[in-house]
């Protein structure tokens, strides 16, 4: 019999939460749970990330068991103070007060599910809130293609310093870190899981990007892509053009817009104005114009936004005034977004033609 208190249950169920569900590979619908000394090991994997975690447990030996995701996380939704675990062959029993669940696992299945890393390289990061958050934001500026080069976060080494950069191509943020790391690539979901934490370790472990929080390690196969030339875009901001605005002026807007909006596309546009800019949403049934302040050193041209699009990336900066930077590019026009208040960061976003 296996003794566990349910609020350790639930913090695995939480930490891995994130990793999605790999239908495909039989055993990869299961939780890997290893015991050993005192220790119980609950891990899941759907192939491209590993989640590993550790908590206190009572059991009389050594042995390793899978019990089914959906049943072990449907069971302890509603699991008194502790969790009693039965095992008999490849059958698995939870008991909670009253409420007993009978689950099998493949025969060997146990053999069959991967190995989370436990080596711990010589060479380790400590990665702190700032670069986590940074790495989560810039996560956000992902495209949703799957097995596309701009669906992934990478983290550049710049001599002392790092640059971490996101972008779909219409969209791209990039941000400087006071700490020399490694080529790093990471998908969406490894930024979202790695984002959640305030101080993680960084080790390279194989084919695996791995990042350790004590108890708990989450392991990403490292990805083949490399890095596009995005130097080349942030040296293409060279105009001298300014203009300020108050960021809280563009996100009321930008609601505004995309709530009165019918269209699948919300296309807004932003113009000079002699107050400072004039923002303005038309369609045939509805329209939507605003004049907002702005300390400018040049006249702007009228742009073309997609309007979810400028919302994010006002909303992914902080500080109360943003600067905008008018930059060129083959077919239409581009602005550089920054913050006063952090000024090593900086997003852009593409003008539609």
């Amino acid at each position: 019999m296996i003794t566990i208190k349910t609020t350790d249950l639930k913090e695995f169920i939480r930490l891995a939460k994130g990793v999605t569900r790999n239908s495909i590979i039989p055993v990869l619908q299961y939780v890997m749970c290893r015991c050993v000394g005192d220790t119980m090991t609950l891990c899941k994997s759907n192939q491209e990330t590993v989640v590993s975690h550790d908590i206190s447990a009572e059991f009389d030996e050594n042995i390793s068991f899978l019990v089914d995701d959906k049943t072990l996380t449907a069971f302890v939704a509603t699991a008194e103070d502790e969790v009693s675990i039965r095992l008999n062959g490849n059958k698995v029993t939870l008991i909670s007060g009253s409420v007993t669940i009978d689950t099998f696992y493949p025969n060997g299945g146990e053999k069959d599910y991967p190995d989370p890393p436990t080596a711990v390289s010589d060479t380790s990061y400590l990665l702190n809130r700032h670069v986590l958050k940074s790495i989560a934001v810039a996560g956000t500026y992902l495209s949703a293609l799957d097995n596309n080069p701009l669906s992934f976060c990478y983290i550049l080494p710049a001599e002392d310093r790092s640059v971490i950069v996101g972008t779909d191509a219409h969209i791209l943020y990039l941000t400087e870190i006071a700490i020399s790391l490694p080529n790093i690539v990471l998908s969406k979901e490894a930024t979202v899981l790695v984002g959640a934490f305030d101080k993680l370790q960084y080790f390279s472990y194989q084919n695996y990007n791995v990042f350790n929080a004590g108890k708990t390690t989450y392991a990403f196969i490292k990805p083949t892509y490399t890095a596009l030339p995005y130097k080349r875009v942030l040296d293409s901001a060279t105009s001298p053009g300014r203009m300020t605005v108050n960021r809280k002026d563009i996100i009321r807007f930008c609601e505004a817009a995309l709530g009165v909006s019918t269209c699948k596309w919300t296309i807004g546009t932003l113009s000079n104005s002699d107050d400072g800019l004039t923002l303005g949403y038309y369609e045939e049934s509805v329209s939507l114009s605003n004049v907002i302040t702005a300390e400018k050193n040049f006249v702007p041209a009228v742009f073309n936004f997609n309007t979810r699009l400028l919302l994010h990336v006002f909303k992914s900066l902080p500080g109360e005034y943003l600067s905008l930077q008018p930059g060129e590019r083959a077919n239409g026009t581009m602005y550089f977004v920054r913050s006063e208040q952090e000024a090593s960061t900086v997003a852009l976003i593409n003008g539609l033609v």
